[in-house]
């Protein structure tokens, strides 16, 4: 990097999320957006990346391929952000840092402002191209120092908010009008030989033969959907689905989490329990954090380094996890009871 040159922070924010996950009632389709949603970073931004810089890009998460104790030591909490260790990570090769993800927002630390075009560039092309209903918006500002970490968010998060304003809500069609289309996305509808290229963008994630290992799922799934036809953005998440689903299975269960131990894992034919000819529906509860920004600002409340807040910003995120997501379910599994004529589980509200 030139002696000149600035570093950028620059924001991510994922668009319409709850709509992608609920225009649908299939929960296959819900759990799979889901899913697109939560990976859609390490789906998509780092394989972007990758096409600039070799290494890509530091993260303290556990990202698949990424010794991050090789380059720091052993000694070393990742948890913890340096400004020294930053630079260390660039003149490595890195093209920027994952300085935190949670709140709704996903930041990371740029080398230089060409590289945070480049790689939003291709990033959101990805998303686009191969999902087409969920929007990313990239924002970001330059830095001189790492003194300020709680005015240069602020001053991101005004130009971000500028930025959504702008910006519409709008998505590529890809469809002709003589084309059959799906009445909520606009998507044309395909039949199984349009499945092979709506699948390019897992092969990055997963390996060929898992991904066509899915594709057969779904293709075989599609006997229930009348006339055999579903949009792309139906079969993005059942693919997602049977991907998951797959990887879960062939894992080692000592490496999964408690919610793939707990239900996807141990209890796959959960939904044949609970669903029968005459009680065919279920209800489906989203959860929602209000106000998480507030939270955020209030963590670094008093601080003003990068060392700091970001580190604080790390922890906060990972306490959040596990008190609302992993503690949680774990919360609703022990409220699962029979019932009383002992015939499948229900929920004790």
């Amino acid at each position: 990097m030139e002696a000149d040159s600035k570093f950028v922070l620059a924001m991510y924010d994922v668009r319409g999320k709850q709509d992608f996950i609920f225009r649908t009632n299939r929960i296959k389709e819900i759990v799979g957006a889901s899913w697109i949603i939560r990976d859609i970073f390490r789906d998509y931004l780092f394989p972007a990346v990758l096409k600039y810089s070799e290494k890509g890009i530091y993260s303290y998460q556990d990202i698949s391929g990424q010794d991050v104790l090789t380059m720091d030591g052993a000694d070393v909490d990742v948890m913890e952000f340096s400004a020294a260790r930053f630079r260390k990570h660039i003149e490595a090769g890195y093209i920027g840092e994952l300085i935190y993800d949670g709140g709704g927002a996903y930041l990371v630390l740029f080398r230089d402002k060409e590289a945070f075009q480049k790689v939003t560039y291709e990033f959101t092309k990805n998303v686009t191209k191969y999902i087409g209903t969920l929007q990313v918006i990239g924002t970001y500002i330059e830095i001189d120092s790492f003194d300020d970490y709680s005015n240069d968010e602020k001053r991101l998060k005004e130009k971000h908010k500028t930025t959504e304003a702008v910006v519409p809500m709008s998505f590529t069609t890809a469809s002709l009008p003589i084309t059959e289309m799906n009445r909520k996305t606009a998507q044309p509808m395909f039949h199984q030989a349009g499945f092979e290229k709506a699948s390019e963008m897992m092969m990055y994630s997963y390996g060929s033969m898992n991904v066509q290992v899915a594709q057969r799922q779904v293709i075989s799934s599609l006997r229930f959907v009348e006339g055999n036809k579903i949009s792309k953005e139906q079969y993005i998440k059942r693919l997602k689905f049977e991907l998951e689903m797959g990887r879960i299975k062939g894992m080692d269960e000592n490496d999964l989490n408690d919610l793939e131990k707990l239900y996807f894992r141990n209890n796959e034919s959960i939904l044949d329990n609970i669903l029968d000819e005459d009680n065919s529906k279920l209800a489906i509860v989203y959860i929602d954090g209000n106000n998480m920004g507030a939270k955020v600002e209030a963590c670094i409340a008093g601080d003003s380094s990068y060392e700091s807040c970001v580190t604080k910003l790390r922890r906060f995120s990972q306490q959040i996890q596990k008190v609302y997501v992993e503690d949680g379910i774990k919360n609703i599994f022990n409220s699962i009871e029979g019932t009383e004529d002992g015939e499948g589980p229900r929920f004790r509200i």
